[in-house]
């Protein structure tokens, strides 16, 4: 439905979109935040009954460490992500915040996320970017995504959804104008899901053009899943509006692993969990160079 659409001034590059959910690029240390990351000031030694409201991944220290911290409404909707990064190569910081309106009913209106990526204390990157959802009373049927392009004018995306028998989201596009083209309408980015019997997540094959006449092969991820839960389960607040997902925060059971030939990336998770089978700790290991993230879980 072309009325759906909203057409765009100039492209953006993919790579930047790729990004944008819960993958940050790093910037410089903070002493602050280090000892945020030593002295977390939850537990993860009592049952996890609650709400996921912290998880931290180490990668060779404190120093070199991820912070997720979520906030929820008082439905227990997810209300805003922060992500801080620190890592140590060229001094990085960033920090990513995610900042969900909904309406009366607690469906979607619109959300925004805001980064900041610095080197060596200097901004490199620092913008925001907004998108408004449109609800028919059933669905989510389509979106509109605004992203900075200063000093030029904002990309405008549209996105449109369709949905399986069982109300899942099954198709994501992400229509743009190619200048380069007249001006046409072109898939910018395809997604697919398939599910398992569980309504996890198994397969994710992603299309992405940089302009009309574009014509490179889908990239396909496929994830695995164990027999407990997973520490948060966003659903398609987790990225999956986007065309993407969030590993290990956007599926009802735990995620064992990820494949993506594409880059290549394979990676495992093993875990620790409590009396009522979620977790409080995991590794998560990249089976390709054997580099382990330490996560911590923390609820309440």
């Amino acid at each position: 439905n072309t009325n759906y659409l909203t057409l765009i001034m100039r492209s953006f590059p993919i790579c930047t979109i790729i990004i944008l959910f819960f993958v940050v690029c790093s910037c410089s240390k903070e002493k602050s935040f280090e000892q945020k990351v030593q002295n977390p000031g939850d537990s993860t030694g009592t049952p996890a009954t609650g709400l996921l409201v912290r998880a931290v991944g180490k990668r060779g220290g404190a120093q070199d460490s991820t912070i997720y911290t979520f906030t929820y409404d008082s439905n227990k909707k997810i209300k805003t992500i922060f992500t801080t990064t620190v890592g140590l190569v060229d001094e990085q910081y960033s920090e990513s915040e995610t900042r969900y309106y909904r309406n009366s009913s607690g469906m979607l209106d619109r959300y925004v996320r805001a980064e900041s990526v610095r080197f060596n204390n200097r901004v490199d990157y620092d913008d925001s970017i907004v998108y408004k959802l449109h609800y028919n009373g059933t669905h989510y049927i389509y979106s509109t995504r605004e992203i900075p392009n200063f000093p030029d004018p904002p990309v405008k995306d549209s996105i449109v959804y369709s949905y399986d028998n069982k109300d899942r989201i099954s198709t994501v596009v992400v229509w743009r104008k190619d200048e380069l083209n007249g001006n046409q309408l072109f898939e910018l980015q395809k997604t697919v899901y398939t599910y398992d019997t569980k309504n996890n997540i198994a397969e994710m094959s992603i299309t992405f053009k940089d302009h009309i006449d574009t014509d490179d092969p889908p990239q396909v991820l496929t994830f695995t899943y164990g027999n407990k839960f997973s520490a948060l389960d966003l659903g398609i607040d987790g990225g999956a509006l986007e065309g993407f997902i969030s590993y290990g925060f956007s599926s009802p059971s735990n995620l064992l692993g990820m494949d993506n030939p594409d880059i290549p990336q394979r990676i495992s998770y093993s875990y620790e969990f409590d009396n009522n089978s979620k977790p409080v700790k995991a590794v998560e290991t990249d089976l390709l160079t054997n580099e382990k993230i330490n996560i911590s879980y923390y609820y309440q």
